[in-house]
């Protein structure tokens, strides 16, 4: 996905613009000049105040800027423009990616803009026209930084070289030069840039130390970075550097930037080297050193990196699958059998939890079930009344218990486990032999059998019933109590006269 347009701001003195002839040529084929002109600062020379242009007359001067965006807008003067249909290299022009185009007529300070190319690497040459002043001030690149859709705010942040009165080294690694030499603060800590209303402003401190070709000098690394721009001082004294990002983009192993901050005057505040089109997902290690075959490629002095972060690339995010591959096979093998290990155990102990508690939801539902029968068995029945059949001969509950229905494997099980307080094991299978005949014999099965007349135990007491309520009046006394009528028995035998008959003849 390709990320969206961010400008930046690139100054004529930066070290970043290439100039050719370069700037520290003898011949001074570009000359850097201010709106307000100059002023002497010991014992670093001349400071410059305003606005900064760096200017020729020179037909075979030019200057590039290569970028990763999609447009670029260059701002300047041109006096006495004249186009030459027959020569168009006299009148000036601009080479885009090798591409050649005549300069336009310059629209205000706007010298030429390129826009609406395809995002990528792109380098663009200006040329100016022939014999005719070309005078350059800023550049205002559209780099990529962010996403369309990121919710990621797009982040600013700046490490400073010096911090809390000492060098950095917690971030940087400031190696000592060829000559052995260490970094050391530039300058006295008041030092001050003058602006053009008289106004001063406080210069960042900065380190500085001699830059040579056989070892870096500076390094530090980056990441969480889609942009970064180390900032410092141009001026006399300073020769080309070069510096290498590692790894490099679009998969190279490295890449290489020259730049030169040397100026005739002198300038606080520049752009020396600066990247953008960054993986901010990548750690990156840069590396500063001379660009020179000597042990002195003059100075360096720089103050602050300041770094942009646009955001993860969300069509990157879509490939995590891939990723969790790579990072399994970095994972040692114990690990893995230790993570399957509690794993498995965490699955038995879930089940085991799952399991006590199914158990106890079907303890509770057998709990429910028998109090909701309403079946209060007399307490001590089986010890104190006999039963009529005899050992070995089935009473008639027992034939009409069926043998062959199933059982009530919960609710059996849990009264047989938790009986009832006062209420022996016998009286509780009684009461759910009863609960199993009303829930599984058929009607058609059961039969009922004329008992005769009920006869109440003698001398009956309401106390004998184990949940008589309390509040609920005894029963009548014997005088008023209701007699069940008694059936007619057989009938009795005729009543004789107590007469004796003697049969024959009487004697008289």
């Amino acid at each position: 996905m390709e990320p969206l347009p961010y400008n930046i701001t690139i100054s004529a003195q930066s070290a970043a613009i290439e100039y050719t002839p370069s700037r520290s040529d003898t011949k001074g084929i570009w000359n850097a000049t201010y709106t307000h002109g100059t002023t002497s600062v010991s014992p670093f020379g001349n400071q410059g105040i305003g606005d900064c242009y760096l200017q020729t007359v020179s037909e075979i001067a030019h200057l590039s800027l290569t970028w990763i965006g999609t447009a670029a807008y260059l701002y300047g003067n041109m006096t006495d423009w004249v186009l030459f249909p027959d020569s168009p290299a006299y009148s000036g022009g601009i080479d885009i990616d090798d591409d050649w185009y005549m300069l336009p007529d310059p629209k205000s300070n706007l010298l030429v803009n390129v826009t609406d190319l395809p995002y990528g690497s792109h380098k663009i040459t200006l040329y100016g026209p022939y014999n005719k002043l070309l005078a350059f001030q800023y550049a205002i690149l559209t780099i990529g930084i962010g996403y369309e859709g990121s919710s990621f705010q797009v982040q600013n942040r700046s490490i400073p070289a010096f911090l809390d009165n000492k060098p950095n080294d917690a971030f940087f690694g400031f190696h000592k030069s060829a000559r052995n030499e260490s970094w050391s603060r530039s300058g006295p800590s008041y030092l001050e840039k003058i602006l053009p209303n008289g106004g001063r402003q406080p210069v960042p401190l900065a380190m500085f130390n001699v830059a040579g070709a056989s070892n870096p000098i500076l390094a530090f690394n980056v990441t969480n970075a889609s942009a970064f721009f180390m900032r410092g001082f141009v001026g006399e004294g300073r020769l080309s550097k070069i510096a290498t990002l590692t790894p490099g983009l679009d998969g190279s192993s490295s890449k290489i930037t020259v730049f030169d901050d040397f100026s005739p005057i002198l300038d606080y505040d520049q752009v020396l080297y600066w990247e953008s089109g960054l993986d901010r997902d990548q750690n990156y290690t840069v590396e500063i050193r001379g660009n020179l075959g000597t042990s002195n490629s003059g100075f360096l002095d720089f103050h602050t990196l300041d770094i942009i972060d646009g955001g993860p690339d969300p069509s990157k995010q879509i490939q995590m699958p891939s990723l969790t591959k790579q990072v399994e096979k970095q994972v040692p093998a114990a690990s893995i059998a230790g993570i399957t290990v509690g794993a498995v155990l965490s699955i038995i102990i879930l089940t085991i939890l799952v399991l006590h508690w199914l158990r106890r939801r079907r303890d509770q539902a057998a709990h429910e079930t028998l109090g909701a029968s309403h079946i209060s068995p007399f307490v001590g029945t089986k010890s104190d009344y006999p039963r009529r059949a005899g050992p070995g001969i089935r009473s008639k509950l027992d034939e009409l218990e069926p043998h062959g229905a199933p059982p009530s494997s919960s609710s059996e099980s849990n009264s047989n486990s938790n009986p009832p307080p006062s209420i022996s094991a016998s009286v509780t299978r009684r009461a759910l032999r009863h609960l199993r005949r009303l829930r599984f014999t058929s009607p058609s099965s059961i039969h009922e059998v004329d008992a005769g007349p009920v006869i109440l135990p003698p001398r009956y007491d309401h106390s004998w019933v184990a949940n008589a309520d309390a509040n609920e009046p005894a029963p009548a006394p014997p005088a008023s109590r209701r007699v069940l009528p008694v059936p007619p028995g057989p009938p009795l035998p005729p009543i004789f006269n107590e007469k004796v008959v003697v049969s024959g003849p009487s004697s008289s």
